[in-house]
């Protein structure tokens, strides 16, 4: 065991006595949150309490003001979520599997072969205005803007939107394979095919 690791299991052993001592829920907050977030070396740690059917955000200790004192719906955020399912919830990083995978700079080849230009500090997204408010048959089109904030729309080629969609649905799929990985691990099943991370024209992965 290394002196990190050492370090933080005297500094668990140390919150384990502390709160074995403590007896209002002011101080419990206080310990939790200070301990959060040194022990994970986050940038914030909140308190989070169910009441009825919302959450409340009761104490933080952040490098900037988050959500302290407000109340959000159970099904609105990921504390409600972890609360109605009474289990963990894990945000994965995904963006380095994507770059090893070359979600971004196949984006960008197919992006640049309409806008040449088009590169570090732009924002890209597919477009498909509505049936309704035109007099012809939509085709998808790519709104780009750069980084001083000059916005066009283009029209794509076939190629380039398909290469487009194919790099954005790299995304999806990472995040499917990372469901079934923390699947495996709890002996659990993955059940249903409903794409509820994308839906309707994709968007351009932001790089």
């Amino acid at each position: 065991m290394n002196a990190s690791s050492t370090g933080a299991t005297d500094r668990l052993i140390s919150v384990i006595q502390e709160l074995s001592l403590t007896r209002d829920l002011e101080s419990i907050m206080s310990i939790v949150r200070h301990a959060a977030r040194q022990l994970t070396g986050a940038d914030g740690a909140t308190f989070v309490l169910r009441d009825g059917p919302h959450c409340h955000y009761a104490d933080e200790d952040a490098i900037a003001p988050l959500w302290k004192g407000k109340r959000f719906p159970l099904e609105a955020c990921i504390s409600g979520w972890a609360m109605l399912n009474r289990s963990e919830a894990i945000v994965e990083d995904i963006a380095p599997a994507l770059e090893g995978l070359g979600c971004y700079r196949r984006q960008d080849e197919a992006i640049r072969s309409i806008v040449p230009q088009y590169g570090a500090g732009w924002k890209c997204k597919l477009v498909l205005p509505s049936i309704l408010e035109a007099s012809r048959l939509n085709v998808t089109r790519l709104t780009v803007q750069s980084p001083q904030g000059e916005v066009s729309t283009v029209r794509l080629t076939p190629t380039a939107y398909l290469q487009i969609v194919a790099a954005t649905n790299y995304k999806q799929r990472v995040r499917k394979m990372t469901e079934y990985y923390h699947a495996d691990r709890l002996n659990y099943a993955v059940v249903g095919g409903r794409r509820r991370i994308s839906s309707g024209m994709p968007s351009c992965a932001a790089s």
